[in-house]
């Protein structure tokens, strides 16, 4: 995926700020890339294109993540139904387009890149630091996905006029496959916004990758970074892309009612530098119990039993056939407070988790966003 912004700097001239972000396979070895293509005076994208398949381009950052081949034409996945959820500007989306392709056409996939297009019409403009969190369906399975876009412009940058520039972090949940899997998705955001009329459009290209992949890269062993120091070479390929690294908290939750008792283990905070506030938590130890099929969209109320004090929710959204899937997310109202890491204080955490049950028992993965 290619995709960018044209903005009119003072001069009346355009600048170009464009991303790309793809998988590869060279036959061997396959993995993903997220860079940028565009230099300020430069407006043929073509050109840059060709320096970074054909040349190298150093802005560009590719990664090898596993042997083995990729399907010549992978389908890709459809984001969908995109709305706005925490909103302090007035903010609508109208239009929005969104695809994420896997490195493979089965679910047995582990990583991935994806375009997120929308724009929309906005009452306040964001000054300074601003962020905003979305959700939307992932193959036409609601709230599946979400994602937290942290803004560091809405204005002018330099002599380029009415840009926007951010980061978005977010998580999916996919039910159309064997097994269900989650997993995180980190992209870079660029856009425009006309403050007469009151209309903005971005563009987000970013990566995926299935959370037992993520975390096997993350915390080797199960041994987090919590410095950002001395990085393993998997800790360095997942920093290159812009994906968080560094554990700054570690809780755990448990809870019963609905017909279950669900056990949320080793949840892991990610930053990207200690002390930091974490922005992605993800967990592989999603585990337990039921005694009969639990009500769809009725909450489970999980306590905090270490590295935190609080609560969250978890809502079955779908159990049948051995496969199940929940969205896990603690009330606003009440803020979690994360202990015994190098960011000690209040967070709010929404995100996914799925997997499989039977003979009484079940387990899965979860991966979400912090705000």
């Amino acid at each position: 995926y290619i995709g960018g912004r044209f903005g009119q700097k003072t001069d009346s001239s355009y600048n170009l700020s464009t991303y790309v972000s793809g998988i590869y396979n060279d036959s061997t070895n396959k993995g993903i890339f997220l860079g940028s293509l565009s230099r300020d005076a430069v407006s043929n994208v073509l050109t840059l294109e060709k320096r970074f398949f054909l040349e190298g381009e150093d802005t560009v950052k590719a990664v090898t993540l596993g042997t083995g081949s990729i399907p010549s034409s992978p389908s890709p996945s459809i984001l969908s139904n995109i709305t706005i959820d925490t909103n302090s500007y007035g903010m609508t989306i109208q239009n929005q387009e969104g695809y994420i392709v896997m490195d493979t056409n089965t679910n047995n996939y582990t990583f991935g890149a994806g375009l997120i297009g929308m724009g929309g019409a906005y009452n306040t403009a964001p000054t300074g630091l601003w962020e905003i969190t979305y959700t939307g369906s992932f193959e036409g399975t609601p709230n599946s996905f979400g994602a937290l876009l942290k803004g560091d412009l809405w204005g002018n940058e330099n002599s380029v006029q009415n840009v926007i520039n951010g980061k978005t972090y977010g998580y999916f949940a996919d039910i159309n496959g064997t097994p269900f899997l989650t997993g995180i998705f980190v992209g870079e955001t660029v856009g425009t916004f006309d403050p007469t009329n009151k209309y903005w459009q971005s563009v987000t290209l970013g990566v995926a990758m299935e959370t037992t992949k993520f975390l096997s890269m993350a915390c080797p062993g199960g041994v987090c970074n919590k410095t950002g120091t001395n990085l393993t070479e998997e800790q360095e390929k997942l920093k290159r892309l812009g994906i968080p690294v560094v554990e700054v908290g570690k809780a755990s939750f448990t809870g019963s009612g609905n017909n279950l008792t669900v056990n949320l283990n080793n949840v892991v905070f990610f930053a990207t530098q200690t002390g930091q506030k974490p922005i992605l938590w993800s967990t592989a130890n999603v585990s337990g119990s039921y005694t009969g099929t639990p009500v769809l969209n009725q909450s489970v109320t999980l306590n905090a039993t270490s590295g935190a004090s609080g609560s969250v929710n978890f809502t079955p959204t779908y159990w049948s056939g051995g496969n199940w899937a929940a969205t896990i997310a603690n009330d606003p109202a009440y803020p979690i407070q994360l202990s015994g890491g190098s960011y000690n204080g209040s967070i709010n955490m929404k995100g996914v988790a799925s997997g499989t049950y039977g003979s009484e028992t079940f387990t899965g993965t979860a991966s979400g966003i912090v705000k």
